[in-house]
C-alpha cells in the first residue's frame, strides 16, 4: 500500500517491510531496514563516528581505546589512509 506523500515530502522505499519513508509536511515514518543506498549512508556515519570517537581517544592520550574501533575500521575500510596511519601511530 503506498501511502500518498505530503507536499515537500521525500519518499524512500523500504525492503523489509515494504513502507515508504516518509520525511517533510511534519510526519517522519521510518523502518529497520531500508534501501542500499540508505543503509550505506548510515554505515558511513556510524564509521565516521567511531573514526572521531578513536581521534578523540588518541588526543586524550588514552591510546588503548583508541584501537579497538580503529581495528574495527580497518576491516571494514581496509584501503582508507587515515584509519591506517592513526592506528600505526597508537
Amino acid at each position: 500500500m503506498l501511502f500518498p506523500a505530503s507536499r515537500g515530502a521525500r519518499i524512500a522505499y523500504c525492503d523489509v517491510p515494504r513502507t515508504p519513508i516518509l520525511s517533510g509536511g511534519g510526519r517522519s515514518f521510518t523502518s529497520v531496514s531500508c534501501s542500499p543506498a540508505l543503509a550505506q549512508e548510515q554505515r558511513d556515519v556510524e564509521r565516521e563516528k567511531m573514526f572521531q570517537f578513536a581521534v578523540a581517544q588518541y588526543e586524550s592520550g588514552h591510546f588503548r581505546e583508541a584501537v579497538t574501533p580503529l581495528e574495527r575500521l580497518v576491516k571494514e575500510v581496509p584501503d582508507n589512509f587515515d584509519v591506517h596511519e592513526l592506528l600505526g601511530l597508537v
